[in-house]
């Protein structure tokens, strides 16, 4: 572990708090917290558990943005369309 990582390690122990939510619960609330993000709603302050374990969690908030970014690119229509073409060829 170089000095960085030993950094962000103590960073996320010291920022932990007596009411912390685990990553289950963390993903079970991630479609309501991206949907009050792209309603314009301060999820922060709505949902301030889930944002906590998004801070703190690398493996969270990896998932918080994918799912972020499949939301708004289905809002805008701009899905990329997988080409299922090639599983079908003999």
């Amino acid at each position: 572990m170089d000095s960085t990582q030993a950094s962000q390690w103590l960073v996320r122990i010291f920022a932990t708090q007596e009411l912390e939510i685990d990553c289950p619960t963390s993903a079970d609330s991630l479609p309501q917290f991206v949907d009050l993000i792209v309603r314009g709603l301060d999820a922060s302050r709505l949902l301030p558990r889930v944002w906590l374990h998004i801070q703190q969690c690398p493996n969270c908030c990896d998932l918080f943005e994918c799912l972020q970014d499949v939301v708004i690119l289905a809002d805008r229509a701009d899905l990329p369309r997988p080409d299922f073409s090639a599983l079908f060829r003999d």
